[in-house]
């Protein structure tokens, strides 16, 4: 679940939701590869004015104009604007999509999830 920092009140993520919110968009790359190309790209970024930054970029087909449910992506926008973020996505011009996931800095660096165990991702998250 999202906790408020104790210093800001902005919601924190944990690992979990990291994790969560990482695998939900690689699930999605994932899928659009099974279509058309071959390359996920992620990228990690914090900027001490505007926060943390996830992209995930992959060569598949163009993403949707609007979000549909069954993509993963729903959860994703939530964790994100309980985070006071946001999710935003767009074509690329050779092709495929990038998602990128934006949180504000919130006291605190989340740190990418120790346990890489975890064990796939849940089939009914992405319904």
């Amino acid at each position: 679940m999202v906790a408020p920092d104790a210093e800001t009140g902005r919601a924190v993520w944990s690992d979990l939701e990291l994790e969560r919110v990482l695998r939900n968009l690689l699930v999605n790359a994932r899928r659009a590869l099974a279509e058309r190309g071959e390359h996920i790209e992620v990228r990690w970024s914090r900027d001490a004015a505007s926060g943390y930054r996830l992209a995930v970029r992959d060569d598949g087909p163009e993403p949707p104009e609007e979000l549909a449910p069954g993509l993963g992506l729903t959860s994703v926008r939530t964790l994100s604007e309980e985070a006071g973020g946001s999710l935003t996505w767009r074509g690329l011009p050779t092709g495929g999509a990038e998602f990128q996931v934006s949180v504000p800095a919130a006291g605190r660096d989340p740190a990418l999830p120790r346990d890489t165990r975890a064990g796939p991702p849940d089939p009914q998250e992405n319904r």
